[in-house]
């Protein structure tokens, strides 16, 4: 768990380096991540290591998981990221985790940016929404009504992308994990 906070650190602290210029990825299609592996271990064994690194990396798996069946192997959850730089709001994305014996896959997908509602003395201002981050740009209009392609939009997707990297390697290293009593 400190590998993962301490990986999230150092991806938010690069991708909020002064003047850095955002990048467009070869990001996959569709938008999402996935880790798949073998390993010699029972479907119950890899099931409970599965909902115990849930339980571990979001803080409680009662707020994420959605839909957990011990028999078919099989978690779904829902789980937010919290994105602190513009376009500032948060990710709401899917989680789901397969088990059999001696194989599990979990993947990460439909990810959907909301944007954080600021509060001013003029009333109440919502962020830039960009909804799917699927899609493969977002053209906006600028106040002069010319349209422009929306660079930001890279950074978030791009920022998601490292964040789910991360925490897909985090989910393989407890995997791999032998627990010893």
């Amino acid at each position: 768990m400190k590998y993962v906070n301490l990986m999230l650190a150092v991806a938010f602290l690069a991708s909020c380096a002064p003047g850095r210029k955002i990048v467009k990825q070869n990001y996959p299609t569709p938008f999402e991540f996935s880790v798949v592996d073998s390993l010699p271990a029972t479907k119950d064994q890899l099931y409970v290591k599965a909902f115990e690194w849930i339980s571990r990396s979001y803080g409680s798996a009662k707020a994420v998981v959605d839909m957990h069946d011990k028999e078919a192997g099989k978690i779904i959850g829902k789980a937010i990221i919290d994105y602190k730089e513009y376009p500032y709001g948060e990710v709401q994305y899917l989680i789901s985790v397969d088990v059999r014996d001696g194989k599990y896959r979990c993947i990460l997908s439909n990810f959907v940016h909301n944007p954080k509602v600021s509060v001013t003395r003029y009333g109440n201002m919502p962020g830039v929404k960009y909804g799917e981050l699927g899609q493969e740009k977002v053209i906006r209009k600028s106040d002069s009504g010319s349209k422009f392609e929306d660079k930001s939009f890279y950074g978030l997707k791009n920022y998601v992308m490292d964040y789910s990297k991360v925490l897909l390697s985090s989910m393989k290293e407890k995997m791999e994990t032998m627990d010893t009593f």
